[in-house]
């Protein structure tokens, strides 16, 4: 495979030959949704085949060379414009049909889509291939993901219970420890520099969250600023003119999920303050918690002073000009030139 640009693939094949003329589309309502049918069909079937010769390509090594190209994933988005996932996606059921004859031969006849072959090689086997092509015949494609999704999570919960079953001689106190050791919580900045994050606790862990949750929540005033707060007012005042401002006319309340938001980062600022004030070397020192603010100063010529030019924070995105200032009014500010 030469190194030509991917576009240069399509100019001489007979991609003219498929344009289809006003006058081929059906008058008749009946026979324009059989012919989409009998598309279809044809398109399952080029897709089978197109899978087909994509497994060829992979079993005889044919998609590297020396272009570079790290994977066969990586060699249909070059060429064909696939995204990643869905070339990954493409790879993965193309080597899968070689062991799932039965679903292999309906794919080819057209009889089923890429979107059903493509949830059922994620869990298919010889031994219940007949069962979930039986699903995919008379079912949508959305009943067999619904099918392939529960089915998966009943072989997990089944595969973890036994596992510590063994170890543990019972079924039960091995579904709370495996519940314990999948929590888990991640976190990144997104590309308006907001926190995103997301996380799974056990359901007892996961009961007491919530509880912290809404009592911050029922402490919180109508505009998201917690009862009592110095200024309370006139924050609120200004949280309510620019809601006023962004809304154009339409509900000017903050959404429940905006304030569980704000209760969130509350329970946050309750915890921090609440281990400033207990005794302990590890929660009485401000590195566990100090947040840190990066500015920049640029000197004006000829004065001794200087302007910060931008913010951020340390390992994290841009603050905007507002946010510097409103924390550098109400926090304790630590210099380091």
């Amino acid at each position: 495979m030469t190194s030509m640009p991917p576009s240069s693939i399509f100019i001489d094949g007979p991609v003219s030959n498929l344009i289809i003329p006003p006058s081929f589309i059906p008058a008749d309502d009946g026979d324009l949704g059989n012919e989409i049918t009998r598309l279809a069909g044809h398109i399952n079937a080029a897709q089978y085949r197109f899978l087909k010769l994509l497994s060829a390509l992979i079993e005889r090594n044919a998609w590297g060379g020396d272009s570079g190209i790290k994977s066969p994933a990586h060699w249909l988005n070059y060429y064909f414009g696939i995204a990643l996932g869905a070339a990954r996606e493409k790879v993965r059921v193309a080597l899968c049909l070689n062991s799932l004859p039965l679903i292999d031969q309906a794919f080819q006849t057209g009889a089923i889509s890429y979107s059903k072959v493509r949830a059922m090689t994620r869990s298919a086997t010889a031994e219940n291939e007949e069962f979930l092509l039986r699903i995919a015949k008379h079912g949508t494609a959305q009943h067999v993901e619904n099918l392939i999704r529960k089915y998966q999570r009943v072989q997990r919960l089944h595969s973890s219970t036994e596992a510590a079953g063994e170890k543990r001689g019972q079924g039960e106190g091995g579904k709370s420890k495996n519940q314990h050791q999948a929590r888990e919580f991640s976190s990144y900045y997104d590309d308006d520099g907001m926190l995103v994050f997301r996380g799974k606790l056990a359901p007892e862990e996961g009961a007491v969250f919530m509880k912290a949750l809404e009592l911050a929540l029922s402490r919180l005033n109508d505009k998201g600023v917690p009862a009592g707060t110095p200024f309370a007012e006139e924050i609120g005042a200004a949280v309510a003119t620019a809601s006023v401002k962004q809304a154009d006319g339409l509900d000017k309340r903050e959404s429940y999920a905006q304030k569980r938001a704000d209760a969130l980062l509350l329970m946050a600022e309750h915890s921090l303050e609440a281990a400033k004030n207990k005794s302990g070397p590890a929660l009485n020192s401000g590195d566990k918690y100090q947040v840190v603010v990066h500015l920049e100063l640029k000197a004006q010529p000829g004065e001794d002073t200087g302007i910060h030019t931008h913010a951020w924070l340390e390992n994290g995105p841009d603050l905007c000009p507002e946010t510097v200032r409103r924390l550098t009014c109400d926090a304790a500010l630590v210099t380091a030139v």
